[in-house]
C-alpha cells in the first residue's frame, strides 16, 4: 500500500459516490467505485433524508474497494449542508434526519422575525438566515416537539454525523458548522449567547475542528464487518461540499476569485480578507461564509439546476425519457427569451410538478407560456443566468471590487449552454471545469493531513494539472443586458411585490 491512496465519500443532495484517489506523477487520479441515488422519503407527512440507506451504500462502496484489491490509508466525507442529526445520551439517533425541504418548520422563521428584528438577529452571527437552516429546525422542535428536543444530548451536522458513524468521534467541522447559522463569522466559534437567546443550549454542540483534522481510525466493528486487514484513518475534511469545492479556485488576486459552484444548488462566492459586518449584506441576501483553512468568503446561496432536474423527473413520470444531451439539443433549438422566471420564487423550492410551475409562473406574469421540453428548459437556464448576474453585481457591491472573470466548478460546469449564457450576461470570460471540485478538494485535504503534500497551494497545482477546462467568451451581451433589465424590473421585482402575495400584479 502506497502513501497516497485515499477514499473520498461525496454525498450530494441527489446522489452520492465513493471515489478512490491517488497522487501519481504530479496529478490526482480518481476512480469512481460506487455511485448511488440519494432518495429522501416522506413518512407521516414529514420529509426525511434516508441516512441509514446512505451509510449502507457507503459500506457497499468500501466493500467494492476490497473486492477490487484497492487499499487506502485515509477517508474523508463531504456532503450537503443545513442538516443535523440528533443523538441521545447513548449516541443513538433520536429521530430520523429531517430534510431541509420539509415544510413543517416553514412558519418558524416568520415567528422568529416577529419576535426579533431580522437585521438585529442576523447581526448576532453575521450569517444570513434561511428557513432551511438547523437554527430554524431546532426552534421548531423546541416549540412543536419538545419531547424530542428535551432528549437531545448532542447535535451533529450531517457530514459530522457520517464521520461519527465511521469513527465514533463526535466533532463539528467548522465549514459545515457555519451552515447551522449558529457559528459567529467573526470569532469562527459557536455563538453561545445567540443560542441562549433562542433557547438552544450550547452544550448540545460538539467541539469544533478545522478542516484537515485527523478524527481517528475507522471503527473496529466496521473494520471487522468489511473484512479489512488494515485500519484507515478518517480525516475531518471540509464537510460542506461548497466550501470544499471553493478550494479549487486558484487566484492570487481578489478580483479573480469569483466562483460559481453549480449543481442542485448554485452557490456564487468570492474571497474577502475579513467578515463583512455591514447591514446591507442582509438586505441584499448575501452571507459571510467559510472556505478552506480559515478563508473568509462572501456567498450567495440560491436555487440551481434543481429546477431542471425536477422537470426531468416529471417528464419521466409522464413517459418522456430523455438523456441530458437530448434535453440540451432541444434547448438549443428552442426560441430565445420566450419568457423568464424568478428562480428564487418559493414554488420552485418545493417538490413536484415543476414544468407546470414554470408554466404557471409565466401565466401569472403575463408572458408567453412554454409548452415543450426545449422551451421550458431554455427559460430555466436563461433565468438562472439572470440570477447569476444579479448575484455577481451584488457581490461586487459588498466586496468593493469588480471581478475580471468567473470560474464555474462542480457538475454544472458540464452544462455548456448555461456556461455560455452566464458569460453572455456577465460580459466577462467564464472558465468552466473542475467538475469534481468537491472530490478533488476532499482528496487534497486528506493528502495534506497525511503529509503526502505540503499545503493547499501544492494541492491546487495538482488539481490544475489533473483537470481540463473550457473557456467561454461573452456573446451578444447588449441583447442579454436588455433582457436582464426586463427580468430585474418586471419579472423578479414585480413578482416579489405582488404575485407572491396573491395580488393581480397590475400595480
Amino acid at each position: 500500500m502506497g502513501n497516497n491512496s485515499m477514499l473520498a465519500i461525496d454525498l450530494g443532495a441527489s446522489n452520492g459516490r465513493v471515489i478512490y484517489g491517488t497522487i501519481k506523477e504530479g496529478k490526482i487520479e480518481i476512480l469512481e467505485i460506487h455511485r448511488f441515488e440519494n432518495n429522501p422519503v416522506t413518512i407521516n407527512g414529514v420529509f426525511y433524508w434516508d441516512v441509514f440507506c446512505l451509510f449502507h451504500e457507503i459500506k457497499i462502496g468500501m466493500l467494492k474497494c476490497k473486492e477490487a484489491g484497492l487499499k487506502y490509508e485515509t477517508i474523508g466525507v463531504n456532503s450537503w449542508g443545513n442538516t443535523v442529526g440528533l443523538l441521545d445520551k447513548d449516541g443513538d439517533l433520536i429521530t430520523n434526519v429531517y430534510h431541509y425541504r420539509d415544510q413543517n418548520a416553514n412558519s418558524i422563521l416568520r415567528e422568529l422575525y416577529e419576535k426579533y428584528n431580522p437585521i438585529t438577529l442576523s447581526k448576532e452571527t453575521w450569517y444570513k438566515h434561511m428557513s432551511i437552516q438547523p437554527t430554524v429546525y431546532l426552534c421548531y422542535l423546541k416549540e412543536k416537539k419538545p419531547w424530542i428536543f428535551e432528549n437531545i444530548d448532542k447535535i451533529l451536522m450531517i457530514s459530522d454525523l457520517f464521520n461519527y458513524f465511521l469513527t465514533g468521534v463526535k466533532a463539528s467541522e467548522r465549514t459545515m458548522a457555519a451552515t447551522s447559522q449558529m457559528l459567529n463569522m467573526i470569532t469562527k466559534q459557536w455563538d453561545g449567547s445567540y443560542m441562549k437567546k433562542l433557547g438552544i443550549p450550547d452544550r448540545l454542540f460538539a467541539p469544533l475542528i478545522d478542516n484537515g483534522t485527523v478524527l481517528g481510525p475507522l471503527r473496529k466493528e466496521l473494520v471487522e464487518e468489511l473484512g479489512l486487514d488494515y485500519i484507515p484513518l478518517v480525516i475531518g475534511v471540509a464537510g460542506h461540499d461548497t466550501a470544499a469545492a471553493s478550494g479549487c479556485i486558484i487566484s492570487d488576486e481578489l478580483e479573480s476569485s469569483l466562483y460559481l459552484s453549480c449543481g442542485t444548488w448554485s452557490c456564487m462566492g468570492c474571497r474577502v480578507l475579513a467578515a463583512i459586518t455591514e447591514e446591507k449584506l442582509f438586505n441584499i441576501g448575501i452571507t459571510n461564509d467559510l472556505g478552506l483553512f480559515d478563508e473568509m468568503q462572501l456567498r450567495f446561496n440560491h436555487t440551481g439546476l434543481w429546477i431542471l432536474q425536477e422537470c426531468k423527473k416529471d417528464w419521466e413520470s409522464n413517459g418522456i425519457y430523455l438523456e441530458w444531451e437530448e434535453i440540451t439539443d432541444l434547448i438549443l433549438k428552442a426560441p430565445p427569451f420566450l419568457a423568464s422566471i424568478d428562480t428564487e420564487a418559493e414554488e420552485f423550492f418545493n417538490l413536484g410538478n415543476m414544468p407546470q410551475k414554470v408554466q404557471e409562473f409565466c401565466k401569472k406574469t403575463k408572458q408567453k407560456i412554454p409548452t415543450t421540453v426545449g422551451e421550458i428548459g431554455r427559460i430555466i437556464l436563461e433565468s438562472l443566468a439572470f440570477r447569476y448576474r444579479f448575484s455577481r453585481d451584488r457581490l461586487q457591491e459588498c466586496a468593493g471590487y469588480e471581478f475580471k472573470t468567473l470560474q464555474i466548478i462542480s457538475g454544472g460546469s458540464r452544462n455548456r449552454i448555461l456556461c455560455q449564457f452566464t458569460a453572455n450576461i456577465l460580459n466577462i470570460p467564464v472558465v468552466a471545469g473542475m467538475e469534481e471540485a468537491a472530490v478533488m478538494s476532499n482528496l487534497v485535504q486528506q493528502a495534506i493531513a497525511y503529509d503526502v503534500i505540503k499545503d493547499m497551494k501544492e494541492g491546487q497545482e495538482l488539481m490544475e494539472k489533473s483537470c481540463s477546462k473550457q473557456f467561454y467568451k461573452p456573446q451578444d451581451s447588449e441583447i442579454w443586458n436588455d433582457k436582464y433589465d426586463f427580468w430585474q424590473n418586471y419579472i423578479s421585482s414585480r413578482y416579489q411585490r405582488g404575485y407572491r402575495k396573491g395580488k393581480s400584479g397590475n400595480e
